[in-house]
């Protein structure tokens, strides 16, 4: 049972973050009468076709188990001879020149685009139209923003959520999994087993974490780490569910992508279904050395500019293509400088700039109103600007909005019983966007401060220790600290055996 006075700083927390006081873990029944109709005419079609079924992977987490749900699906149907999957290259999101090439050599008649390709359906519709493609149907399950025409498209499906005001902002996983779950009566196929699958996803593509049914979704996947079911069982786990995902499991899935190990991603998802993940897994850790060597290249050519609320890297041409790893460098500088960052690279013919946006206090709606073209989610996404708009943008950017809320109250460290570190760990398992983490600066003074590897272990006379890894010491108030579940790897509060 909590204390008073833990009680009182969780309502405090809750109220500041404009959040309900019950965050519940439900699952809602969509009444979208598209969705449904869609999902019925897909699963028609692929019993009808003759092969080939392709299916898109886009390039990250949450494509790669969008595409995966959709796979199995089908061939839980029995049509698993007729499909062909594909994910681009360099990350390469949607329709490309490379896609085309592949529906061309493989004969794709049907194709199914998932967590992409919104703003590709007229490309689409056109290479129906074109009878040196063999595609006959398309259908695109996406949940980002895009840009609508009036253009008639009969042959392209597109389902996005963005298009249905008052449904909850689920990732592209969620999307398909709520296309295959509205024709489980049809199929008589059961869905939920792919529940657990939708929550990586969430967290990945750092959906907003105050929504109901997201964190239902979450919470599956946690309950499926806690029963030791796999891919979650090649991990090392120390106590954190959370920590396990974020940090382990998406990383190195997102370092087998950008590094272009198509092939081994695909036979990570082959070998999740057997359970043979262990040493797999060990073999592909030198993807994510391979990413931080291309990050650190990024730095060597980057220059910086400091603005008020925004840093930026920008970099010449370069032949080497460093797109996939622009992100990863925006997310240290983000880290480093505790404001927007954009990495960005100079066009060939010197007329344009364009990478990566990662935003802090703001999103790209900032940024599209100095001019940039940004596409992607509001704080993370791909942004481009001509080189006299961007000149203007470093002269005169300056962003003078709130400063991130990094506290609830200061305490000392008895003041919190351990049921309430407890309770506040627990909450923290399912912070995010739109539902930021509870801190807390520790006025105490530690009695031993000890730094090991890449971290740095406070301990206090009641045995309780704070481990940092991204906490932050603020002069003259303390240590910040944010509770999470016990663990040994990533716990910033846990009790010291023995003491």
């Amino acid at each position: 049972m909590t204390s008073d006075l833990g009680r009182a700083l969780m309502d405090k927390a809750l109220k500041e973050r404009n959040i309900e006081h019950e965050l519940k873990l439900e699952k809602t029944e969509w009444n979208w009468e598209k969705l449904q109709r869609v999902g019925e005419d897909l699963i028609f079609q692929v019993t009808m076709i003759d092969p080939y079924i392709g299916i898109l992977y886009d390039p990250d987490v949450d494509g790669l188990f969008s595409g995966y749900l959709m796979e199995d699906y089908l061939k839980r149907l029995g049509v698993d001879n007729k499909v062909k999957r594909h994910m681009n290259k360099n990350k390469v999101h949607g329709i490309g020149e490379e896609t085309e090439q592949w529906i061309l050599d493989e004969g794709i008649k049907l194709l199914i685009v998932v967590d992409a390709g919104s703003s590709d359906a007229d490309r689409l519709q056109d290479m129906v139209n074109d009878t040196a493609y063999p595609l006959e149907k398309a259908y695109i399950l996406d949940h980002h923003d895009y840009i609508h025409t009036d253009r008639q498209t009969p042959d392209v499906s597109l389902v996005n959520i963005v298009d249905r005001p008052g449904l909850p902002a689920v990732s592209g996983c969620g999307v398909v999994y709520k296309t295959i779950q509205a024709t489980e009566q049809i199929t008589g196929l059961d869905t939920s087993r792919y529940e657990k699958f939708v929550g990586i996803t969430i967290l990945s593509d750092v959906c907003r974490m105050d929504i109901n049914e997201n964190r239902y979704y979450v919470s599956k996947t946690y309950e499926a780490i806690l029963r030791g079911e796999s891919p979650f069982d090649a991990f090392p786990f120390y106590g954190s569910c959370a920590s396990l995902v974020s940090y382990t499991l998406v990383p190195l899935l997102n370092a087998m992508i950008r590094t272009n190990r198509i092939k081994e991603v695909f036979n990570f998802l082959s070998r999740m279904q057997k359970g043979r993940l262990k040493s797999f897994v060990q073999q592909e850790k030198s993807a994510k050395d391979e990413q931080r060597e291309r990050v650190n290249q990024i730095k060597q050519f980057g220059h910086l500019f400091k603005l008020e609320g925004m840093t930026i890297a920008l970099r010449p041409h370069q032949e080497r293509n460093y797109q996939p790893f622009n992100g990863l460098y925006a997310n240290e500088l983000i880290g480093e400088y505790r404001s927007g960052a954009l990495v960005l690279e100079v066009s060939e013919d010197g007329q344009t700039v364009s990478g990566s946006f990662r935003g802090w206090q703001y999103g790209k709606d900032v940024l599209e109103e100095w001019g940039f073209e940004c596409h992607g989610h509001h704080k993370a996404c791909g942004a481009s600007i001509d080189v006299d708009g961007f000149r203007h943008f470093v002269e005169n950017f300056s962003y003078q909005g709130d400063i991130e809320i990094d506290y609830v109250a200061k305490i000392q460290v008895n003041d919190l019983t351990e049921e309430d570190w407890l309770w506040f760990s627990h909450f923290n398992e399912y912070a995010g966007n739109g539902c930021e983490a509870i801190r807390f600066a520790v006025l105490d003074q530690p009695i031993t401060c000890n730094t090991m590897l890449k971290r740095t272990v406070w301990q206090y006379k009641n045995g309780l220790s704070v481990v940092d890894f991204s906490t932050q010491n603020i002069q003259d108030e303390g240590l910040i600290v944010e509770p999470t579940e016990k663990n040994d790897s990533f716990t910033l509060i846990r009790k010291v055996e023995g003491d």
